[in-house]
């Protein structure tokens, strides 16, 4: 850290991951969080195997689809218990209601999905005290 660094500078990225994700808002997502300075973009994986690698790598928050969002995708209930830092974001695979998870599988359903709102999810998820 040199003196010229501000706060904000010094704060750690919000590390995300992109898993399972289909449809036309993936690139929209992608392009939106590479353009964050608060964001790292860690990987796009589609492989289950892989999802587990790569949030074991170090993972802040996952963004996926779904087909139902009411209940979490089986490898979100595995994920949640081996990490229970992660938050992850379910998005509805027709992208007209988003959920989020973390620790003791808590839930809360998110605003409309855009690319846009997205991102202050994932900042809302990544502040968020995990045992509320």
């Amino acid at each position: 850290m040199t003196t010229s660094e501000s706060p904000e500078d010094q704060r750690r990225q919000i590390r995300v991951l992109i898993g399972h994700m289909q449809g036309a808002l993936a690139p929209q997502i992608v392009q939106h969080i590479l353009e964050q300075s608060d964001m790292l973009l860690v990987g796009q994986i589609q492989s289950p195997i892989d999802l587990l690698l790569a949030v074991d790598a170090g993972v802040d928050v996952l963004v996926m689809t779904s087909s139902d969002v009411i209940k979490l995708p089986g490898i979100g209930t595995h994920l949640l218990s081996e990490y229970p830092h992660l938050r992850i974001i379910v998005i509805e695979s027709e992208q007209s209601l988003a959920m989020m998870y973390w620790l003791g599988l808590r839930q809360r359903e998110l605003s409309a999905v855009s690319a846009e709102t997205l991102l202050d999810d994932i900042r809302y998820a990544f502040v968020l005290n995990p045992v509320v």
